[in-house]
């Protein structure tokens, strides 16, 4: 992963092979960035996605194999306990240009992921992992 700063935020961009999730995390702690808002377009493999049952008041999680075309990967940097957190949600097309999407929990960058970040002023906290409950 390499980043770039811009005038009015960063560009990441993550290599084949890499989590996405470390990548975003890592860019923040070599950037110094603790709080923000992703957009990134790109390619990834074996992705874990979730879709939150509001009855269950839990994630239903599935695995997809092989590679697909990411339609848009958009999320959020908050802090929670203190440490850089990453929620995000996805959109994948695969070869058919069949979509799938949720939120994200897994995936591998199968040829580059491209990343833009915009830093926000203020403190994002979560008091849980389920949504932002607090900003100051």
């Amino acid at each position: 992963m390499h980043w770039k700063k811009l005038t009015n935020g960063y560009l990441l961009i993550a290599d084949k092979g890499e989590d996405v999730e470390e990548a975003i995390l890592n860019f923040c702690s070599e950037a110094g960035v603790r709080h923000g808002f992703i957009s990134g377009i790109g390619a990834v493999r074996d992705v874990e996605l979730g879709y939150y049952d509001v009855e269950l008041k839990e994630y239903k999680r599935k695995f997809f194999g092989g590679s697909f075309e990411v339609v848009s990967l958009l999320g959020n940097i908050s802090l929670y306990n203190n440490k850089e957190f990453l929620h995000a949600h996805i959109s994948l097309a695969d070869r058919g240009n069949n979509l799938v999407g949720g939120h994200l929990f897994k995936a591998t960058v199968s040829v580059t992921l491209e990343v833009f970040f915009i830093e926000s002023k203020e403190e994002i906290i979560r008091e849980d992992k389920g949504s932002l409950k607090l900003i100051r």
